[in-house]
């Protein structure tokens, strides 16, 4: 299960503006802010705190405080503060919004949580932030279906952020809907295709691949109605992951990988003649093109660097020309 918050504070600047107010003129503020910028946050918070009963209104204070007492997993306190900068609205709101959303999600305050991104979705439409982790929200409850759909529009906002890719698949596997899963780990594996995580990811896509072949595909309200089309790709899937359900042989990857990835696009290729969908063109319409491109065992081999790179490099060695021309391709199209 993913436990990964996002939280704007890592991916915006600051307001310049705001950050003035009395910062340059008070070195209580400026020790806290060094305290703070040195990952000391309970120093910083104490700081914080001194620095604000002599300037009881500064929303930038009191931001900085609700994420030094997130980041000390103090919820009710950073809730509180990132409440003011809220009701005060007069910058941070969108950070704070975020930090009081996970504060309540951390505190199994589920209904706060989501009235919180939901109202901070209604001002900011297209941050890919808030659907992501009202997603994770819904995700962690066990609400599956509805997490589905607030991912997918995380994905759509923003396509080369790995950590959606990655929650729109334990959300499918966790419908049980093998396709569907493995689609975005594929995508993850080529955003991520050399970090830490990469190769614990590479190990959660083979099994799925176990899994679809000894698993029935679950249906429910949403995915009852799905097309012929995608109903011949499931089956299809199952099919080639029975075939290959007895060579869990370690021993014989990156091959039996490599082998079940070209089966699978081959049916990609085959059955799928295109579509509307989120998945059809998310996903299904790139891997179509890397199969009619001939670049499937390229782009398996190179998903497969993470955990066998020696064996990768060999099969580099004697398919340069090939392997560079699907570099070349993917720089173009991925």
């Amino acid at each position: 299960m993913i436990k990964k918050l996002i939280l704007l504070s890592s991916l915006l600047l600051l307001s310049f503006g705001v950050i003035a107010q009395n910062v340059e003129s008070n070195p209580l503020i400026l020790k806290a802010d060094k305290f703070y910028q040195g990952e000391f946050y309970r120093d910083a918070s104490k700081a914080y705190l001194s620095a604000l009963k002599s300037d009881k209104k500064n929303v930038y204070l009191m931001y900085r405080l609700s994420d030094c007492y997130y980041q000390q997993k103090k919820w009710s306190d950073a809730l509180f503060y990132s409440g003011e900068v809220m009701m005060a609205d007069k910058g941070y709101w969108l950070d704070a919004a975020l930090i009081y959303a996970s504060s309540a999600s951390r505190m199994n305050e589920f209904k706060k949580a989501v009235r919180t991104y939901e109202k901070a979705i209604k001002r900011f439409p297209d941050n890919s932030t808030l659907y992501y982790n009202l997603g994770l929200a819904y995700f962690d409850n066990s609400l599956f279906q509805q997490a589905e759909t607030y991912v997918q529009k995380a994905v759509l906002l923003d396509k080369g952020n790995s950590d959606s890719h990655l929650l729109l698949a334990h959300t499918m596997r966790n419908q049980g809907q093998w396709l569907k899963a493995m689609l975005p780990l594929y995508y993850f594996l080529i955003i991520e295709q050399d970090t830490e995580r990469s190769k614990k990811i590479w190990n959660e896509l083979q099994d799925v691949w176990r899994l679809a072949a000894s698993n029935p595909i679950r249906t429910n309200e949403f995915n009852s109605g799905l097309s012929n089309e995608f109903a011949q790709l499931d089956k299809g899937l199952k099919s080639i992951a029975f075939d290959y359900l007895s060579k869990t042989d370690s021993a014989a990857q990156p091959l039996t990988f490599v082998n079940k990835t070209q089966d699978l696009f081959t049916l990609i290729g085959k059955k799928y003649v295109g579509g509307i969908g989120f998945y059809e063109l998310t996903y299904l319409d790139l891997f179509r093109d890397i199969q009619t491109m001939n670049h499937t065992e390229s782009f398996a081999y190179y998903l497969s660097n993470c955990n066998y790179n020696l064996q990768v490099l060999v099969w580099i060695s004697s398919h340069t020309s090939e392997f560079q021309s699907f570099v070349s391709w993917m720089e173009l199209h991925s």
